[in-house]
């Protein structure tokens, strides 16, 4: 419902196009009356608390599995809620700029969306560590065990602290440029957009999939890779390749 309001002005502006667009447009845009502002608001407002509460909803269950000790910690669902925010700002940058709109506006909320939840997240990853430090949380030793022992685990907890870090400190700088640079060095703020959606990738995949090199219900180790064929890192791509092959069908018609 909200990308339909979202869009419905521009679905409008392409009512009287030829071809199957215009078409599409006309069919899809539900009329020529304008769209409420109001309306977009509680949409949007609504759709912002049934994702958070998505999000808490997935952590809090995920907390609760003991067989799991990184994911056995009340900081997960609060960490799942920053890093979602991280990524989806950083996407709004990256299609404000593949889009051709290129709004500064945008740009400039979402960097400082992106400030916000970069803090946030250090902060909660601040306090897990030291909760588990003084407590003896479980999912802390877990964590510092494994990257004690798995060259891996090393090299990505050093990835993840630097991109994190060096995320907060580029948009922390880039905002507080000053106002005559700042349409300049916002036409590349989509870059620190792909650096974002990295971040709430890379948090996800390690603490859902790579924790999953242990199985829940056997012991020894259960190793987890991504396939080359159909069912792994080609069906990925083919369905990029999908989505490009609809895309460039709509713009040829």
């Amino acid at each position: 419902g909200l990308a339909w309001l979202a869009w419905r002005p521009a679905l409008q502006a392409r009512r009287n196009a030829p071809g199957l667009s215009g078409w599409m447009a006309k069919w899809l845009s539900l009329g020529d009356s304008a769209t409420p502002r109001a309306l977009v608001a509680i949409v949007g407002l609504a759709a912002l608390l049934l994702s958070s509460g998505i999000m808490l909803y997935t952590g809090a269950e995920l907390a609760i599995v003991k067989a799991r000790p990184l994911w056995n910690t009340v900081w997960l669902p609060p960490m799942l809620v920053a890093t979602g925010f991280i990524a989806a700002a950083g996407l709004v940058l990256v299609l404000n700029r593949v889009s051709g709109v290129c709004s500064h506006a945008t740009v400039r909320q979402m960097l400082y969306v992106l400030l916000a939840f970069c803090a946030v997240a250090g902060l909660i990853a601040a306090s897990w560590f030291l909760d588990g430090i003084n407590a003896n949380v479980g999912s802390v030793a877990a964590a510092l065990e494994s990257v004690r022992h798995s060259p891996s685990w090393r090299s990505t907890a050093l990835w993840g602290g630097i991109t994190g870090i060096t995320l907060f400190i580029a948009v922390a700088w880039l905002v507080s440029r000053p106002a005559q640079r700042q349409p300049a060095l916002f036409a590349w703020a989509w870059l620190l957009g792909l650096v974002a959606i990295h971040m709430g990738w890379m948090f996800r995949w390690v603490v859902l999939m790579d924790v999953q090199h242990v199985a829940r219900n056997s012991a020894g180790f259960h190793h987890y890779g991504i396939p080359a064929g159909s069912s792994g890192i080609l069906g990925i791509v083919g369905t990029f390749g999908l989505w490009l092959a609809a895309i460039l069908l709509i713009e040829q018609t």
